[in-house]
């Protein structure tokens, strides 16, 4: 009894490490654990309203309702519910629930490992890598998957009764024999746990089903010869168990797999939350997090790794003593080894056809899920070897640093109690919704999301507010306030249409005065409606069964009753658990062994280690490249960028931005990257986010931390060789503005991409196979535009193919009906390209202001060849070239760097809600300059302004022709104080001023 006192206080020692995170101040910063508390919140409120097993939030999605509850099982945020009950606030029972659940990893590991190989420090060996694999501190930390990991946890409790009812050992005959009843109660109810608990319960089949089948084969053939009777004896009992455990839950699955048709789940497919999305390399099962741990980096990399200090240790000690291992000993080593490698190789892309043919397998979405029972069996071969104290001592050191840098997650404040506007606050339409991700259990009658008001505000206010909509004619009287089950005396003056503010799903009914009524879902909203003709009608809507949910619940309850007759027979049959007999071992070793355990763990939480410390600068970050930190209009600052100094051009470009707030944030901001030239040319194109990339949610810039931006940019098809720069802008997302831009790294080319199989980008045209001359071969080209004003820039893409020594350049030309060229340029390929290259030619030309209306074509020669690219249509603007009447005169003329005058300033009309000025060209210019307008007060401070190209953007500067009058309209109000007008005109790119500033005194 003491010996049994001891080993659960050391367990009890060894999960609180693990669980550290969470009895800390604050919590990790993990993607879903909010979503779970906020669940568990919202299935509280649920129960209150009817039933133990509910299916349908009326609470969620701004009070519409959501059927979240129809499709994710929900045991966990039971659990976590019944801690609440006893008088925790909902945080800190999560928190107790968390510590619980790492104890029952323990708890449960050991126990299997204990009993297989009848030795406490084999059973201390399996808790240890087990509870600190780091795929289970992976879901608890990261993910914030609370429900997997109360799967995890029960995972060794399932092996293990799995291992008792498959002994072939048993003197009693038969398939079922008395003595194993009630062990396949015990596994068919772990497994209905697990199943009610995450749908990892689908994936763990297939690592379980390989291990015993290979448990079976090696029963069959005891005596050399395979006996079919020893075989079955081993596989019977599992089936028995695991499939009356399946149909203990057919209640849950069966309506979530038909009803799941009417929802909008595929939507999570089409925004890649999809199985061949999430393969993982052997490289990537292997890797370590991102050293040192620092909690003030909001995100680091993700990482999902097996544990690989216990594989090593395991392969290690079985090579070294296979020899003395007995026939039993090297069979179970052989059968786990067999689930590892499954479980692995499942994990890698190489296993996907396997996903294709699987349905449910797939539906599970992560192949990486696996890595739970990867971890599992690790844990047993590593178990196997049964090690001394002192090597037990010492794998306890090595477990415990190999995962110091899980320990330390990213850290963020979560209010101890959860209240409906919190919970509520969640909810990010259209995506974070219901507390999933994508809305993906939204009814498929919703094709649009109805107002969040009035019903958000009244749910706030109210608790439960009435879901009957009001409407002119409709007088009611609500008698039941349950929104799941509401029932209403209601007079119709007139014969209408009555809504009830619940989006419709199957089980919602409506009766009125004793008879069902057919529901309409509304269009586009899918809310409930009936039609009501006048008078006064007893109303009710209420959500109830349906016919699949009828039968679900009867098979369960056939399954509940079958259960219960073999305990009831398995009892009286002597059908108790047995658990042999472990070794024995000091009294005080595996606490003391925790207790060391524990120290190692407050050390590192002490003592700054490359393990575990601040990174954290004051201008930049530990271990990153220096430099001046790059400031973002006062609100970021970029404190390090990470970028090769060369790239090849068909390559990925690995960009890492390192920010830090200098203030509070309060609005929401992305980050755009981008490769140009010197000219100032794009040559990328989307970027991309590294497989590694943790999504920490919008707007999370705590101002002690710092955040980790990762992209991979892929240069433009073709890109050729030559020098880049790297530009970083910030970006104000509600608005679409630019607040500041850096370039922040210079990135040389050095390598052209090469062949002529690459599809083409899309947007591109393909040519003919026979555009090919002077060795040079066009593949593709693409406009930016098939319509455009005088003036207007042009750019014209061409793809090549380089086949032999390069003759003379290729010409872009643009070509009137007639076949006058009104443009041409030299396509600008590199003389010394290569043969084997694959390059792409940028030509970003200026329209010419004097371009008359009319269609013209783009063409592109060289050598022999001549090969039309496109149509460009010209539509010229009406042009003036008489001075009208004008308000004031101005007459300022304005003169370019180089003293060509350029225009003048004749004058304008000024009204309250509009400023109209006129200019006379005097000379065409390249140039495309930008008008401004700055009303200024008394004291000289600009009142207000405006800004950009003449008249809206329509009349740029470069189209203007000379002797014309433009006329040019800005939407700058007088008034307001001002004493002062001026008027200039700027180049964007330099930001130098043209000579002249035209200043007209107000009021005189």
């Amino acid at each position: 009894m003491k010996r049994r006192l001891s080993t659960i206080l050391a367990l009890a020692l060894l999960a609180l490490p693990a669980a550290s995170p969470f009895l800390l101040r604050g919590t990790p910063r993990t993607n879903d654990l909010s979503a779970h508390l906020f669940r568990t919140f919202f299935l509280i409120r649920a129960v209150e309203w009817g039933g133990i097993w509910p299916r349908w939030s009326p609470d969620l999605l701004y009070g519409h309702g959501y059927p979240v509850f129809s499709f994710f099982p929900s045991l966990f945020h039971w659990v976590l519910a019944l801690l609440h009950k006893t008088g925790l606030p909902l945080f800190t029972a999560y928190r107790v629930h968390m510590y619980l659940l790492f104890w029952l990893t323990a708890v449960t590991s050991y126990l299997l490992a204990a009993k297989i190989f009848k030795s406490r420090t084999a059973g201390w060996t399996a808790a240890l890598i087990y509870t600190y694999s780091p795929y289970l501190l992976y879901d608890s930390h990261i993910r914030g998957s609370g429900p997997e990991l109360q799967a995890l946890a029960l995972l060794p409790l399932l092996i293990f009764l799995l291992w008792q009812i498959s002994d072939t050992e048993a003197s009693e005959s038969g398939f079922l024999p008395k003595s194993r009843l009630l062990k396949v109660v015990m596994t068919a109810v772990t497994f209905a746990i697990i199943f009610l608990t995450h749908p990892i319960a689908y994936q763990l089949l297939i690592p379980l089903g390989m291990w015993l089948l290979i448990k079976a084969g090696f029963a069959s053939k005891k005596s050399g010869v395979f006996q079919k009777s020893d075989f079955l004896a081993v596989l019977i009992p599992p089936a028995v168990g695991i499939g009356l455990g399946g149909l203990m839950v057919v209640f849950h699955w069966l309506p979530a797999f038909v009803e799941v048709d009417h929802t909008r789940v595929n939507l999570s497919i089409s925004q890649g939350y999809t199985y061949q999305a999430n393969f993982l390399s052997l490289l990537d099962m292997l890797r370590w997090p991102q050293l040192p741990a620092d909690p003030t980096l909001v995100n680091p990399p993700v990482v999902r790794a097996l544990p690989v200090i216990g594989l090593l240790w395991a392969v290690a000690l079985i090579l070294w003593r296979w020899r003395i291992f007995d026939q039993n000993r090297r069979q179970i080593v052989v059968a786990w080894t067999a689930v590892l490698l499954l479980s692995v190789w499942l994990i890698t892309p190489y296993s996907v056809f396997i996903w294709d043919n699987f349905p449910l397998l797939s539906l599970t979405l992560y192949p990486w899920r696996l890595l739970g029972a990867a971890s599992m069996a690790i844990a047993l071969l590593a178990a196997s070897t049964t090690p001394a104290r002192t090597a037990t001592v010492l794998l306890t050191l090595l477990v415990i640093i190999s995962t110091i840098p899980w320990l330390y997650p990213p850290r963020t404040a979560m209010p101890e109690e959860v209240s409906l506007g919190l919970a509520m606050s969640d909810e990010i339409p259209p995506y974070l919704i219901g507390t999933t991700t994508l809305g993906e259990f939204l009814p498929e009658w919703v094709e649009e999301l109805p107002p969040q008001e009035p019903l958000r505000g009244d749910l706030l206010s109210d608790g439960n507010p009435d879901r009957l909509q009001a409407q002119d004619g409709l007088i009611w009287t609500q008698h039941k306030e349950n929104p799941i089950a509401a029932t209403y005396t209601i007079t119709a003056v007139r014969p209408l249409t009555l809504t009830y503010r619940q989006f419709y799903f199957p089980g919602w009914k409506a009766v009125v005065d004793g008879e069902e009524i057919p529901i309409i879902p509304s269009s586009p909203h899918g809310l409930i409606t009936i039609p009501l003709s006048a008078g006064v009608h007893e109303t009710a809507f209420t959500f109830g069964m349906t016919t699949v949910r009828l039968i679900g619940i009867a098979i369960s309850s056939i399954a509940v009753l079958i259960l219960l007759i073999l305990a009831v027979i398995g009892w009286y049959g002597d059908g108790q658990i047995r658990i042999a007999s472990t070794n024995s071992s000091s009294l005080f070793f595996l606490p003391l062994t925790a207790v060391l355990l524990i120290l190692v763990w407050l050390f590192f939480t002490v003592v700054d280690t490359p393990l575990r410390r601040p990174t954290l600068l004051p201008d930049g970050v530990l271990g990153k490249p220096s430099i001046t930190p790059f400031d973002y209009a006062g609100e970021l600052r970029l404190l390090s960028v990470e970028s090769p100094a060369t790239a090849a051009s068909a390559d990925p470009i690995p960009l890492t931005l390192y920010w830090q707030p200098q203030r509070k944030i309060g609005v929401p901001y992305d980050v755009g990257v981008q490769i140009v030239d010197e000219a100032g040319t794009v040559w990328s194109v989307a970027n991309g986010r590294p497989p590694d990339w943790r999504f920490v949610g919008q707007n999370v810039w705590p101002i002690d931390g710092y955040q980790m931006d990762q992209f991979v940019v892929e240069l433009m098809d073709g890109t050729p060789p030559g020098r880049y720069f790297v530009y970083v802008g910030l970006v104000r997302s509600d608005i679409e503005q630019t607040v500041a831009a850096h370039r922040v790294a210079e990135l040389i080319v050095d390598e052209a991409a090469t062949g002529t199989d690459r599809p083409l980008e899309e947007g591109m045209d393909a040519v003919v196979e026979t555009a090919v001359s002077q060795h040079t071969r066009l593949l593709g080209s693409r406009l930016d535009r098939k319509e455009a004003a005088p003036g207007d820039p042009a750019r014209v893409t061409t793809l090549w193919h380089i086949d032999g020594e390069m003759g003379s350049l290729p010409i872009l030309q643009l070509l009137a009906d007639d076949g006058t060229v009104l443009l041409e340029k030299p396509v600008p390929l590199a003389a010394d390209a290569k043969p084997g290259e694959r390059l792409r030619a940028e030509n970003t030309l200026r329209l010419p202001a004097g371009l008359s209306d009319g269609t013209h074509n783009w063409r592109v020669l060289w050598g022999g060849q001549s090969i039309k690219l496109g149509k460009l249509t010209i539509t010229a603007p009406e042009r003036v070239f008489t001075v009208p009447d004008m308000e004031t005169a101005i007459d300022t003329p304005f003169y370019t760097p180089d003293g060509t005058l350029f225009a003048t300033l004749l004058g304008g009309s000024f009204t309250d809600s509009s400023t109209t000025i006129f200019w006379r060209v005097e000379a065409e210019t390249a140039v495309s300059y930008r008008i401004y307008l700055h009303l200024l007060d008394a004291d000289g401070k600009i009142i207000t302004q405006s800004d950009g190209e003449p008249s809206g953007w329509t009349r740029p500067t470069t189209g203007w022709l000379p002797d014309e009058i433009v006329k040019d309209i800005h939407p700058l109000q007088m008034g307001g104080g001002a004493s002062e007008l001026r008027i200039g005109l700027y180049d964007p790119q330099t930001g130098e001023r043209l000579n002249g500033e035209a200043i007209l005194k107000l009021g005189e």
